[in-house]
Formats: C-alpha cells, structure tokens, sequence
C-alpha cells in the first residue's frame, strides 16, 4: 500500500494571502476546519475562499470544527480517506499557534499515531507528534523545519 499524501494545518491570522496561495499550490485540498466558516478579515469567508480556489477548497466545518458538536470520527475517516488517496491536504482555521487551535488538539491529535501533520507557524513547521511531545513536557524544545525546505521537499501539486 502506497503511503499516505502529507496533512499540513494552517492558521490565518497573520497570514499574508500571498503566502497562503503559495501553500496552497502544494497541496490538492484546502479543508476549511471552521464551524462557521466566515472572517472579519477580508479574502477569508467561505464565499471568497471557494470562488478564489473552486474546487480546491472544501467546507467541513460540521465535522471538523471545533465549536459545537465539535470534530466527528467521520470527519476524521474522511481525511484519512483523502490521504490514502494520495491526495494532500491543507487544514485551515483562524489560530495562528497550532498548539492553541483545534486543528491541533482535536484533529491531529485524534490523527496520530497513524497520520502526521505538518502544522505550519509563520516561517517554520513542527509535526504534530513533536508538538505534542513539548506540550507533555515543557523541558522538550521541538524540532522545526523552515517552511521554505518543507515545500521545496514535496513539490508543488499540478
């Protein structure tokens, strides 16, 4: 069985929407993770996301969101459904620290150990199992990646 296509997360807060099309043009799926899928910042609600990247972008806040009922198993099985299908995915909500986000403490690490995320912070990226291990013990300093590299590694998607 081929292995699974990479799972990044991204908050947008202080994201430039430059930087955020670059990221976007590595992955074939941008999974919008809000439960309300609107932005008092402009270029961010489900109606500019979707007309800017059609297809691309994917609204599953019902399953995935943090508010509410909040993440479902079938939100999960989804993901990891897409992944196997080697197709790669771009988690997105508003928290800009995974660590503060439900990207993180709901869905990435509901993922592990069988799927890895690649959480992006501004110009770095931390797994989500070396997240974990700093939140576990505050002594542990995590390994990151610049996010340059990360990218150059996968590849830009057709």
């Amino acid at each position: 069985m081929p292995k699974p296509a990479e799972i990044l997360s991204v908050g947008y807060a202080r994201l430039p929407p430059r930087r955020f099309t670059r990221i976007v043009s590595f992955v074939d799926y941008i999974i919008d993770t809000r439960s309300k899928p609107v932005s008092r910042k402009p270029g961010w609600s489900q109606l500019d996301l979707s007309r800017k990247f059609g297809a691309k972008y994917r609204w599953e806040g019902t399953l995935l969101g943090g508010l509410g009922k909040g993440v479902h198993a079938s939100g999960l099985a989804n993901l990891r459904a897409l992944s196997d299908q080697g197709k790669r995915l771009l988690l997105i909500c508003l928290e800009e620290a995974p660590g503060d986000c439900h990207r993180h403490r709901m869905i990435a690490r509901r993922l592990l150990p069988d799927r890895e995320v690649l959480h992006i912070y501004r110009d770095e990226v931390v797994t989500a199992s070396e997240l974990e291990r700093s939140i576990r013990d505050e002594s542990y300093e995590y390994a990151s990646e610049r996010l340059s590299a990360v990218l150059k590694r996968l590849g830009p998607r057709a």
